[in-house]
């Protein structure tokens, strides 16, 4: 008894509303038969490259001599205004393997040093960088920031999104115009072609969404207004496979349709770690690697062929659909990335240094892990574990020094994750004062989170949320359903844990026959049934407090639905009801 009493006083603690917080050589030069392999897209040749004068590093790492230039950015209407008025632009092709010439610079310089694990989107390092043209220091991270906010805006849309459309004035919109005081005009080209590409290597590795285009964008470049004001925008470019309207919206429903299918299905699993392995599986069950691809000649597969494998589109679609090519690296880890960030789990993409292979750093908890599924992947026939969650980024052939992106910006390091009992949440961080709490209450299933990534510490609890913890509690023992509440139908997260509590007389729903899954439940009510859970009344209570009358303060409305008429919300933005899954259990 005493014991029971414990483990509910340790729920009651974490579930009270609104609790503050006090503190708050390798796979890269060889395909998996060990042939030596060169990757139609990371070693496509280009004449672009920027001149000799430009640098990049982060702004906390620059030297500290020297004053910044304050780029002066034009508003957006400014900025259309001009798109829409201007001569053509010059506008050139970037390619993969581009990287800006950064001219003289400490070849010593320890990467593995700078690499931080504040972020999760490359997109969110932009703002923290400084570009140098020839003595001068610029801070164009507002001019970066803009520039991936608009067009990662646009590609949220979907089909209706420009660039997927392929509507050039549209997406000539989405760029942004700036002037650079004091910096000579001859450095504006090359600042334009670093900027963008840097701006479009993280959105290709941001968004896997963005299936159609991989590796490969224009850019428009237009020094207007007497050569002082410099507009400019990207335009990310189609493979194989993706060049006409017709060809996209058709893949991208189906992919929509199988992304939709396999999230619902990992909805049975209730932890990350879980979740995670369910997508692993299915990807290495459902595909093999793409060997023709991975040695083609430089470009030919991709512009002449197919782009898929190189997409998520290949590792998603392949198997029911005979035209998507099998994928290969990028394909599986394009794929992975997308179907963790649909469940709410934080996950990036992974290049080698040679650029020829990629892979997933996932984020579990506060630590960042490994997947590679390329390597686990047995051609549809057989796959292992041994690359799933591990630090892999220090084993042979998994180094993260890619030239074409780390030089700028930088990868999360990596710790071992190798039991789905580590605390998967995202917002309970290792100084959290309640942490050990909801270590405990994780660790014996009493609770999960409000996704299978965040707990949610801080937001209030329904009366559905509550009843679960006390089932959890008991054992979750078998009930048979029966339409005790209006708003209690069968079959939902909540159901088995109402009617044990109705039962065992914890709660007796309210007077106009709802139970009031999504109320936020009183103190008082939460009293109560921790009363009537852990023994009932005492004799020395008043007589007339019947077990299982949760007397609420506030009479509920005669709406079944929704008996408050508001459904609380979650930090994260999802709602606790019947289109959740079940926040409470395992």
């Amino acid at each position: 008894m005493k014991k029971r009493l414990t483990a509910c006083l340790l729920a009651l603690v974490m579930l009270c509303a609104a609790i503050p917080a006090m503190a708050t050589k390798g796979p890269e030069d060889v395909d998996r038969q060990g042939n030596a392999i060169v990757s139609a897209e990371r070693a496509a040749s280009s004449s672009d490259s920027a001149q000799q004068g430009i640098l990049i590093e982060k702004t906390s790492e620059m030297a500290a001599s020297g004053k910044l230039v304050e780029p002066k950015l034009l508003s957006q209407e400014e900025h259309e205004a001009l798109v829409e008025n201007a001569e053509p632009a010059a506008e050139f092709t970037m390619s993969q393997n581009y990287s800006a010439q950064r001219g003289e610079f400490d070849a010593d310089v320890s990467y593995a040093e700078k690499r931080t694990t504040n972020f999760t989107t490359y997109g969110a390092q932009l703002p923290n960088l400084v570009y140098y043209a020839g003595n001068k220091k610029i801070d164009v991270g507002p001019v970066l920031q803009r520039l991936y906010n608009n067009i990662k805006a646009d590609l949220a849309k979907g089909t209706n999104s420009a660039v997927f459309r392929g509507e050039t004035d549209a997406v000539k919109k989405l760029g942004v115009s700036f002037q650079l005081p004091g910096v000579s005009a001859k450095h504006y080209e090359d600042i334009v072609r670093a900027l963008g590409w840097r701006v479009y290597l993280c959105l290709d590795s941001d968004c896997p969404e963005m299936f159609y285009s991989n590796g490969f964008c224009s850019m428009g470049f237009d020094p207007g207004l007497n050569g002082t004001t410099i507009t400019m925008y990207i335009i990310p470019g189609y493979r194989a496979g993706f060049t006409t309207l017709y060809q996209r919206t058709t893949l991208k429903k189906q992919l929509d349709t199988k992304v939709n299918e396999l999230v619902a299905e990992s909805q049975s699993y209730a932890t990350a770690y879980e979740k995670m392995a369910f997508f692993h599986d299915w990807l290495c069950e459902n595909n093999s690697y793409n060997n023709e691809a991975a040695q083609s000649s430089v470009g030919t597969y991709s512009a002449n062929i197919s782009g898929t494998p190189w997409s998520s589109a290949s590792a998603l679609l392949s198997s029911t659909n005979s035209s998507v090519k099998t994928p290969v690296c990028e394909g599986y880890s394009r794929a992975f990335q997308l179907l963790c960030q649909k469940v709410g789990i934080t996950a990036t993409v992974i290049s080698s240094t040679s650029g020829n292979h990629m892979w997933n750093n996932v984020k579990y908890g506060t630590t960042w892990t490994g997947v590679d599924i390329t390597w686990d992947d047995g051609s549809g026939s057989s796959y292992t574990h041994d690359y799933f969650c591990r630090a892999i980024n220090g084993i042979s052939g998994h180094t993260m020094d890619d030239q074409y992106f780390v030089d700028w910006l930088y990868y999360p390091s990596l710790s071992s994750i190798t039991s789905k009992a580590v605390l998967p949440y995202y917002d309970v961080p290792d100084n959290y004062w309640g942490r050990s709490m909801v270590q405990y209450v994780y660790d014996n299933e009493y609770m999960v989170g409000v996704t299978c990534a965040k707990f949610g510490p801080d937001i209030r609890v329904t009366r559905s949320q509550f009843v679960r913890i006390l089932y959890n509690l008991a054992g979750q023992p078998e009930v048979e359903y029966s339409a005790q509440f209006l708003d209690v139908p069968d079959g939902k997260w909540y159901t088995d844990a109402v009617i044990w509590a109705y039962e065992n007389q914890v709660t007796a729903g309210y007077d106009n026959g709802c139970f009031g899954v999504n109320d936020e439940i009183t103190r008082e009510q939460m009293t109560k049934m921790l009363c009537d859970y852990c023994g009932g009344v005492q004799p020395d209570e008043p007589e007339d407090d019947t077990p299982g009358d949760d007397n609420p303060v506030d009479k509920p409305s005669d709406n079944p639905e929704d008996t408050t008429g508001n459904t609380p919300t979650d930090t994260t933005g999802n709602t606790p009801d019947d289109t959740t899954t079940d926040t409470t259990s395992n």
